[in-house]
């Protein structure tokens, strides 16, 4: 993945202690170490892996952290994809998540093994998750729950957080949340399918992280956030994810 800023933003000072990208709307972010090196060398032909051992070099104390929460704030985008390189997608599925499914596929027009999707109804089962990752294979979870779909996040195994990440985030605002997590998804939830407004939706937010690489982040959709909330995950330095990148 080869980061680079925002089309049409420039970086400017902007105080003591900040930097601003664009204008419209402006994104201000600190100025930490490394901060402004990545900035300066996200031309879109550098890769995360390089953008980080800048980042280092710089005194930054973790150069993949500092590019993954640029990467969520939006200060970074993933180079655009040629037409020709749009990832393939398998999509691993329930009964009940079958339409969407068949939805994604049609959408998506491009079949293959470059990202597993993981659609579930109810919360998926971690150590499924997890071991997706520890074969490589980069995945997305999507999530029927509770009238909402919860998108996210994009995991490319080593290079960018992972579900066990975003529950650990979670749990920081949620102390119960760690232990809750190690008992979902080991039976179905009563329920039907997902309706079809809400999987049409997901089915927009899937193909929009795939395709442009967001990753790094969670997206949830349904009544009251039709145009979904962004949610960042950032890495858990006590993931075991962490140890695929060394």
């Amino acid at each position: 993945m080869h980061p680079v800023l925002p089309p049409g933003a420039t970086v400017v000072r902007c105080g003591p202690g900040h930097l601003q990208i664009g204008t419209t709307p402006p994104l201000r972010v600190p100025d930490l170490p490394g901060t402004a090196q990545v900035l300066r060398h996200a031309d879109g032909a550098t890769s995360a892996r390089s953008l980080a051992e800048i980042a280092e070099r710089d005194g930054a104390p973790s150069g993949r952290q500092l590019i993954s929460t640029l990467l969520s704030r939006g200060a970074l985008v993933p180079a655009a994809p040629a037409e020709s390189s749009l990832p393939g997608i398998t999509v691993v599925h329930e009964p009940l998540t079958a339409r969407f499914a068949a939805t994604l596929e049609t959408a998506a027009a491009s079949p293959g093994d470059d990202v597993t999707i993981v659609a579930s109804l109810g919360e998926p089962y971690r150590p499924a998750i997890r071991d997706l990752g520890e074969r490589g294979l980069s995945h997305l979870p999507v999530i029927f729950i509770q009238g909402y779909a919860r998108i996210g996040p994009l995991t490319h195994p080593g290079s960018s957080p992972c579900l066990d990440c975003y529950d650990a985030g979670r749990s920081r605002t949620d102390p119960a949340w760690r232990a809750v997590a190690v008992h979902l998804g080991s039976g179905r939830p009563p329920g039907g399918p997902p309706s079809l407004a809400l999987m049409l939706s997901a089915v927009g937010h899937t193909l929009e992280l795939v395709r442009l690489g967001r990753i790094g982040r969670v997206v949830t959709v349904g009544p009251g956030r039709e145009t979904g909330v962004t949610e960042p995950v950032g890495w858990d330095a006590a993931c075991p994810c962490q140890l695929l990148a060394a």
